[in-house]
């Protein structure tokens, strides 16, 4: 489908009124990030975009590292810490701050990564939450991907 002013129309809506997570899928450089920064501008919400394909392995998604600690007892121990990817933590900071300001995490790029890392990205966006970080439900989500078949002059894309 084109994405002209009906389907931004439609995707607008979908953002304002559903839990819907859209994906948009198209030719590299027809504007996707383009549109949805305009719709955040227009609306008064926060955007933070996140391009997935920058994301080399899960870890670097999810921040999930091993940290020793000392116990109690003197004891060395271990255990597991999230930091998540700097891009989410902004959009969470931006959301608690505002908790009545809608802020949309867009995650470019999704198809465009590893399997692991796509796993990661489609369990967060599915979860809503990375390692302890839950997001604030004032969060939208908005995924995008580029279409190995499409071109850049084809109107149908």
């Amino acid at each position: 489908m084109l994405l002209n002013n009906t389907g931004i129309a439609i995707l607008e809506s979908d953002m304002k009124n559903g839990n819907l997570i859209p994906f948009l899928l198209g030719a590299p450089g027809i504007g996707k990030s383009s549109i949805i920064r305009s719709i955040c501008e227009k609306n008064g919400w926060g955007f933070h975009e996140m391009l997935c394909n920058q994301i080399a392995m899960q870890a670097d998604l999810t921040g999930c590292r091993t940290v020793s600690y000392t116990d109690d007892n003197g004891v060395e121990q271990f255990k597991q810490i999230f930091f998540p990817h700097a891009v989410v933590k902004e959009a969470i900071e931006e959301a608690e701050m505002y908790p009545n300001k809608t802020v949309v995490l867009f995650l470019d790029e999704v198809n465009r990564t590893t399997a692991a890392v796509t796993s990661a990205l489609l369990t967060f966006i599915t979860a809503r939450k990375i390692g302890t970080e839950k997001l604030p439900d004032n969060i939208k989500l908005i995924a995008a991907g580029n279409a190995k078949w499409a071109k850049h002059n084809d109107p149908s894309v």
